[in-house]
């Protein structure tokens, strides 16, 4: 079998329902460099495995992959990698769905820099119709144009995993993700990794993808909550306290008597006027920001261990775990959260969870 161009490489939780539609996206990409898709199974509950077959006749290069040892995005794409064998890797997600000539775009930001973000739109459930209604009434229409070089690092890079071309060699100069951090922030974890050693984060608007979003109040609290524990978690990690774009001065402590008092606002509103959403949301946040403060000031257990690059092993490649004189072949559990930190037990890093 020739090898790929490029490698697709799809992280999965319980997606089965939504992973059809991303695997018809990609199986007509427009003028693409010939590609493999390799679905990464990391403990599902469901059956990817059918709705993968029912694609394999219209991607012949499509492979399933199992990836049960860590829970997390991070371990499973790590695990992409390690079993894929093109030069230039691109992510996306699961309950996603890329434009018509996403590979193509990512194949060819790379022929120019290690690393690009593509663009994007975010959508509800309901405006996930088909394939040919999202790329007409909303990807087709995004702006595309030339890859946007830069040219110097950047204190708070940032990196949209389900959305990143990536060249191998960069990606194993780097060390791959860190699959402790299985509450998000992984992406920003290796984009920080990656500027200061060099490789910088550069923009491909051409890369186009539509992002799945729960808009309900109670879904965007819990998202809310985990996105801003896991900044204030990514803070710690890297000491980007003075470089944050959220917490400089301080002032983000303040943020949960603003919510309350947004709140108490809201209840003398007009029923018509009042946004629960948007109040869930900046609720999330203030709670979030507090109780990632808060666990790393008075841990309730050992600080985890990095696991940066577990998964990412094969006869070509090895790897040392940053952070622990363990054996890398018996890599020691990320700390994951709490059971009850998890709305309706769903792990927060799958976008595709239903919370």
């Amino acid at each position: 079998m020739t090898t790929p161009d490029v490698s697709v490489i799809i992280p999965c939780h319980n997606a089965a329902v939504t992973l059809p539609l991303q695997l018809e996206a990609l199986a007509r990409q427009e003028n693409a460099p010939a590609f493999e898709v390799l679905v990464v199974d990391n403990r599902s509950g469901d059956d990817p495995a059918a709705a993968i077959t029912a694609w394999q006749d219209r991607l012949p290069a499509l492979r399933i992959v199992p990836a049960a040892d860590l829970p997390g995005a991070a371990y499973a794409r790590n695990v992409g990698v390690a079993a894929s064998s093109a030069d230039h890797l691109l992510f996306c997600d699961a309950d996603d769905l890329v434009a018509r000539d996403w590979v193509r775009a990512g194949h060819d930001a790379l022929q120019h820099v290690e690393i690009a973000c593509g663009s994007d739109v975010v959508l509800t459930d309901e405006e996930f119709t088909t394939v040919d209604a999202v790329w007409a009434d909303h990807l087709d229409a995004l702006p595309g144009g030339r890859v946007e070089v830069r040219t110097a690092a950047i204190d708070y890079p940032i990196l949209l995993g389900g959305n990143v071309a990536i060249r191998r060699s960069t990606f194993v100069a780097v060390g791959g993700f860190d699959a402790a951090l299985v509450s998000g922030n992984e992406d920003n974890d290796l984009a920080v990794r990656a500027e200061r050693a060099g490789h910088l984060i550069n923009r491909a608007p051409a890369m186009r993808a539509a992002l799945r979003e729960r808009r309900g109040a109670r879904a965007l609290f819990a998202r809310s909550r985990v996105a801003a524990r896991g900044h204030i978690e990514l803070c710690d990690l890297h000491d980007l306290w003075t470089v944050s774009p959220h917490l400089r001065g301080h002032a983000w402590r303040l943020d949960i008597v603003r919510a309350g008092a947004a709140s108490a606002r809201m209840l003398i509103r007009p029923a018509s006027e009042r946004d629960w959403r948007a109040l869930a949301g900046r609720w999330g946040v203030a709670v979030g920001f507090w109780e990632g403060d808060l666990r790393r000031r008075i841990p309730r257990r050992p600080p985890p261990v990095p696991l940066i690059g577990a998964g990412l092993r094969s006869e070509q490649i090895e790897f040392t775990f940053a952070g622990t004189a363990s054996d890398p072949d018996q890599p020691g559990k990320p700390d994951t959260p709490d059971d009850a930190d998890k709305p309706d037990q769903v792990r927060p890093e799958y976008d595709n969870e239903d919370t």
